[in-house]
């Protein structure tokens, strides 16, 4: 049977200042105050994580968007973010409650799904690169480079 977390043993508050000790006390006492003796000894190993950084936060963005990157490179697309860009996807994808895991379906809503409809309407194609920026509405992306493209038939033939 799955355990839903809840709000089990979730604090929050000032990371920098709270003694890890106490801090896994309090989780001890809210499992305790939640779950019977009989579960609570199934448990080997209490584990406590720490917040994550906004350092932390922008790693995990590159490292997904390195993922994406990767794919758009296969079709002969690049593709690069800027700063700005990477800061607001992190925050956008950080719940404090849920971590980073909101970040996938961010970067999915905001980058990946909005770039590959304007890839099937032609908009960006092999040889492109684009970059994401941002401005005041949003996410924007401009096509900075283009590999010139050659048009069927135009080759001269050499006699």
């Amino acid at each position: 049977k799955e355990v839903q977390r809840g709000s089990i043993g979730f604090l929050r508050g000032s990371e920098s200042t709270a003694d890890r000790k106490r801090k896994k006390s309090a989780v001890e006492d809210a499992l305790k105050q939640t779950f019977r003796p009989e579960f609570l000894n199934r448990i080997d190993e209490i584990i406590i994580f720490d917040e994550l950084t906004e350092e932390q936060l922008h790693q995990i963005v590159e490292l997904m968007l390195g993922d994406m990157e990767e794919r758009l490179a296969e079709r002969g697309i690049g593709v690069s973010l800027t700063p700005e860009a990477k800061s607001w996807l992190a925050k956008e994808g950080f719940d404090r409650l849920f971590g980073a895991r909101p970040l996938r379906r961010t970067i999915q809503r905001f980058v990946e799904n909005p770039l590959s409809k304007r890839i099937l309407q032609g908009e960006f194609r092999e040889g492109d690169t684009v970059l994401v920026g941002l401005d005041p509405t949003g996410l924007v992306f401009t096509r900075t480079r283009s590999r010139k493209r050659r048009k069927k038939g135009s080759a001269s033939k050499a006699m």
